[in-house]
């Protein structure tokens, strides 16, 4: 989790620094300069939250990490960001291609990053509360200038994240309000995304609706993952390799019956790209009904 906050914190700067500088760059359209200016304030408290995390984890912490970044992942949103100051201090900046590197890094999956990492730290107390309200504030904010502004549809296409292709359903089982939030957002340009907290809930949602693929922490809820697991594949056999199970090293082992049924198992801390690659070949298989 250290490099992740790691990351973010330099993230958090870097952006600061992009939305300052493009404010300077278009000081003369005042609205837009000031709301750039507000970005980057705000960016600055997201960065100050994120050094005064605690090196421990407290509260309803996340019990053990689930995912963690990989470098395309570090690389996509840093390179955003990057790009765009470059751009901004050498001018070559205009105003449609800033709306862009805005929507385009602010609703990737950065800020519920930020979420997940407050949680496993600091548990879902009253200062994770307040977090989650000023990120959705933060991104309300934006998703209204775009709106206002002309041609706004196609930045709020890349704010909606919608799936690649229609008509594909993915089922998340997740207690972690945080991680659920992080594993939706991975998976958004997937599929249309379901979530339930535990094993029982998503037993009743997939015996009374169709699901392309089921995400789920091997640690659930109520209900032993492989119960769950044989339940559903009980229902509908054609599910058994439709399922994604997250496993640490202790208890990979007894996943092995899973993995040899066809259902996919990922290593904790998983890789962001990893999940996502493996969810989208999933979603795509062909599939036959009897």
């Amino acid at each position: 989790m250290l490099s992740i906050v790691e990351w973010l914190e330099d993230i958090e700067r870097g952006a600061a620094e992009l939305y300052a500088a493009a404010a300077r760059s278009f000081a003369a359209d005042p609205a837009f300069s000031a709301f750039l200016q507000r970005l980057a304030e705000e960016e600055k408290w997201h960065r100050q939250l994120i050094r005064s995390l605690p090196e421990g984890r407290e509260g309803e912490a996340v019990d053990e990490e689930l995912i963690t970044l990989d470098e395309e992942t570090r690389a996509n949103i840093a390179g955003l960001l990057a790009t765009g100051l470059k751009k901004v201090v050498a001018g070559e900046m205009s105003r449609e291609a800033m709306l862009e590197t805005i929507a385009a890094a602010e609703f990737s999956e950065w800020n519920d990053i930020f979420l997940y990492a407050l949680h496993a730290m600091q548990g879902s107390g009253r200062e994770y509360q307040a977090a989650v309200a000023e990120i959705e504030r933060h991104k309300e904010e934006i998703a209204r200038f775009l709106a206002a502004e002309p041609g706004g549809r196609r930045f709020l296409e890349t704010v909606q994240r919608l799936p690649a292709v229609a008509g594909k359903r993915i089922l998340i089982v997740e207690k972690h309000r945080a991680l659920a939030r992080l594993l939706c957002s991975i998976v958004a340009t997937v599929g249309e995304v379901e979530l339930v907290e535990s094993g029982p809930e998503g037993l009743v949602r997939l015996e009374n609706e169709h699901f392309d693929v089921v995400i789920s922490d091997i640690n659930m809820l109520a209900m032993n993952s492989l119960e769950f697991y044989a339940r559903v594949i009980g229902l509908d056999p054609e599910m058994k390799d439709r399922f994604v199970f997250f496993a640490g090293v202790a208890l990979q082992e007894s996943l092995e019956a899973v993995a040899a049924d066809e259902a996919t198992v990922l290593a904790k801390p998983a890789l962001i790209s990893h999940l996502r690659r493996a969810v989208t070949e999933i979603a795509h298989r062909s599939r036959v009904f009897h």
